[in-house]
């Protein structure tokens, strides 16, 4: 008998096509660069021990380095009697002194990052801050860029702020923005005014006197220098009377108190209480 045929098999059915979209492809997402604020938060520890080495080694240096062309100036003011001899004390402060070529530790911040903490470090003092925070925020400024005068200069002034005082850390500082503020240094009127200070709280009268007398020939300004000046006395006492009073009858002499009420005579008589905001 004839074996039934084979039946011919049946073709498996080709799987329905995947509706469903291919994986996606995992990508980690490139890191955000950090913005300022959380860039000072990633490096404080070094940018302060550097600025700690700073403030002990290379400032103390370049103070020592520019006695000399400071001296000049000082010596320059004490006998500009006349108006017209304020182009000689701008001369002797803007021409250019061996002290600003000085080496100092290598810096691989840009400076908008050291100027990003500056601005940081005003807000905070602005906001009420303790002083103490504000200090370490313009340390870490000053590390970034210590070529920079309007972060050195801001923080002498902020070392005289703070409770204790720390006049001799402000002095050299004072001279430091000074020295890097090159061919506009008779333009640095707050810088002179700190030099001045801090000068009279560690007994150097004659420097303090002096210095006041640059501030008062260089200044644009001159009742904002009388009442800045006032405002020292206030603020610091008699340390300050002598070189303040000089600078006022220095200003009186020159017949340019005028249109100054700051700079009505006797002197001392609208010194107001607290330190003066000089930045």
């Amino acid at each position: 008998m004839a074996s039934a045929p084979v039946p011919a098999p049946v073709p498996a059915a080709e799987p329905a096509p995947s509706t469903a979209p291919p994986p996606a492809v995992q990508v980690a997402p490139p890191k955000p660069a950090l913005p300022p604020k959380e860039e000072s938060r990633a490096l404080p520890r070094d940018l302060t021990a550097g600025a700690r080495r700073l403030l002990s080694e290379a400032v103390p240096r370049i103070a020592a380095q520019a006695e000399p062309e400071l001296s000049r100036v000082l010596s320059t003011a004490a006998f500009a009697y006349q108006p017209a001899q304020a182009r000689l004390v701008a001369d002797a402060a803007d021409g250019p002194w061996p002290s600003e070529s000085a080496s100092l530790p290598p810096n691989e911040l840009p400076a908008s990052y050291a100027r990003g903490l500056h601005a940081e470090a005003r807000r905070a003092l602005a906001a009420g801050r303790g002083i103490a925070d504000v200090v370490e925020l313009e340390m870490q400024a000053f590390a970034a860029n210590p070529r920079d005068p309007e972060i050195a200069g801001y923080l002498a002034y902020l070392h005289l702020r703070m409770r204790p005082a720390r006049p001799e850390v402000a002095r050299e500082l004072a001279v430091h923005a000074i020295v890097f503020s090159g061919s506009r240094r008779s333009a640095r009127i707050a810088d002179w005014a700190t030099f001045a200070i801090a000068s009279a709280l560690t007994g150097r009268d004659d420097d303090a006197r002096r210095a006041y007398l640059v501030q008062a020939t260089l200044t644009d300004d001159v009742d904002w220098t009388c009442r800045s000046a006032l405002r020292a006395y206030a603020a610091y006492g008699e340390p300050v009377r002598v070189p303040v009073q000089a600078m006022l009858q220095r200003i009186h002499a020159q017949r340019r108190a005028f249109d100054a009420p700051a700079c009505a005579w006797p002197p001392f008589q609208n010194a107001s209480s607290g330190a003066q905001a000089m930045y």
